[in-house]
């Protein structure tokens, strides 16, 4: 009985160790091998999650957060701690001699005197010291250098959101672009289908003896010239895909899904409206207005340096040595502590107009941003004007690309019934088969050009 629970406590302790080996055989060896099911939002969160440009911006965060901090350390006590050793070898020394009394002591039998040398310092000698400063009044020092550190967090705050907006314009574009190289695809594909369907219907009219091999041969150089533009047109899949992957930081090799087509969408709002949009949340401008705050924060920053610095200090200390042994036997009797206190007033007489230049600097800079600022405010109305230009123009392009390709799909089929009752040639369904395809790659196009045009507004608002 005893052998049969141990055999069976064997066989359940093999199972369990087995077991997540099974588990992990039937599961994909990597994430890589999972497709991925990308949608225009995903792609946007992982290319924000995995570019090395917002990374950057992040770090110049971190950095800002230093400069901070390091300007921060003024506003607060200084503390500090000193230990030195001192080992003289030659000492400076006064001789006492008291030589004179020796007849009188002789007199009483008492030892004679020698020459003493008395010494100023110990051969060995030590110093514990403590010492405590705090800004009292800077006249503006500290407190224009923290808001000076303030502005600095604000601007990399700020770097980090142009940063982002430019990451998400890309990941749009990549993103658009497959989509519509998926078009063009299906244009080729759509060609290739109607082409090889004109091939059956002539070989079949060959073959009824009602058309001449002639005709099948020029069908079968048309079927032929139909499948370049499908391989053209999947390598351009694979190569905006590619381009997709590479800019959302995934695997080029990874299998994905791409989920979306481009649709047709109006613009509504008017060209004022967006320009005033434009102008409340550009990050751009605000990048500006922040650097014009930064470089008056800093005038202000090189002016205080001519005006007095108050402090205040605490020393407290232990300060002794001994003769005989490195340190002493008893340190509280030899190292004497002494505490004081006192307060320091800090005044800057001539620099070499070191601060006037830097002054000159500052407000060169901040004139600078403003003629900068005032620049880019007129340039962004040239861009929304622009843009919004663009967008209508690409909309006027589509509805009339969208008749064409109407009209033309309206001919192909009147072509192709005229045919097949012998009332038109060959040559006219090719060419009403040709003009389809183009109109089908001009609505294609002009709506990528649209959705192009929408996201580079859209980028051009700072939204």
């Amino acid at each position: 009985m005893k052998k049969q629970q141990t055999e069976l406590i064997f066989i359940v302790l093999s199972f369990l160790i087995l077991l997540p080996l099974t588990v992990n055989a039937e599961t994909p060896d990597s994430e890589s091998d999972v497709p991925l099911h990308l949608t225009m939002s995903k792609a946007i969160e992982l290319a924000l999650a995995h570019s090395e440009q917002i990374l950057i911006a992040d770090q110049s965060i971190e950095e800002a957060e230093g400069v901070y901090r390091e300007y921060a350390a003024d506003a607060f006590p200084q503390l500090s701690g000193s230990v030195s050793y001192t080992r003289n070898l030659e000492r400076l020394y006064t001789e006492q001699d008291m030589t004179m009394l020796n007849p009188l002591f002789a007199q009483f039998g008492l030892p004679e005197l020698e020459v003493e040398k008395v010494y100023y310092s110990n051969l060995h000698e030590w110093d514990f010291r403590l010492t405590l400063t705090q800004n009292i009044f800077t006249f503006g020092k500290v407190s224009n250098a923290l808001k000076l550190g303030d502005i600095s967090r604000k601007l990399a705050r700020q770097g980090r959101e142009v940063t982002e907006q430019d990451v998400i314009l890309k990941t749009k574009q990549a993103f658009l672009s497959v989509l519509y190289a998926r078009e063009v695809l299906a244009v080729a594909n759509a060609n290739l289908q109607r082409t090889q369907e004109n091939y059956n219907t002539i070989k079949a009219k060959v073959d009824q003896g009602i058309m001449s091999r002639f005709d099948l041969l020029v069908m079968e150089a048309e079927l032929a010239a139909a499948k370049p533009p499908v391989l053209e047109a999947q390598n351009m899949v694979n190569l905006t895909t590619q381009a997709l992957l590479n800019v959302i930081g995934e695997p080029l090799d990874r299998p994905v899904d791409v989920v979306g087509k481009l649709l047709f969408t109006s613009l509504q709002a008017d060209r004022q409206t967006l320009i005033t949009r434009a102008r409340q949340n550009r990050p751009e401008l605000r990048l500006l207005e922040m650097q014009q705050d930064l470089y008056d924060t800093s005038y202000r920053l090189f002016r205080a340096t001519y005006f007095p610095t108050l402090a205040a200090n605490a020393s407290a200390s232990r300060t002794g040595g001994t003769d005989k042994r490195i340190w002493p036997e008893d340190p509280d009797d030899t190292l004497q502590p002494t505490l004081s206190f006192g307060v320091q007033l800090y005044v800057p007489l001539f620099d070499g107009l070191r601060g006037y230049g830097q002054m000159k600097q500052m407000q060169a800079k901040k004139r600078t941003a403003q003629l900068e600022y005032q620049m880019l405010l007129r340039g962004i109305e040239l861009e929304i004007t622009s843009l919004v230009d663009q967008v209508h123009l690409s909309e006027q392009v589509h509805s009339a690309n969208r008749e064409a390709y109407r009209v033309a799909e309206e001919a192909y089929k009147l072509a192709q019934l005229r045919f097949e009752n012998g009332l038109s040639t060959r040559l006219e369904v090719t060419e009403a088969k040709t003009n389809l395809n183009r109109a089908a790659l001009g609505v294609a196009t002009s709506l990528y050009n649209l959705h192009i045009a929408r996201a580079q507004l859209q980028r051009a608002l700072g939204e």
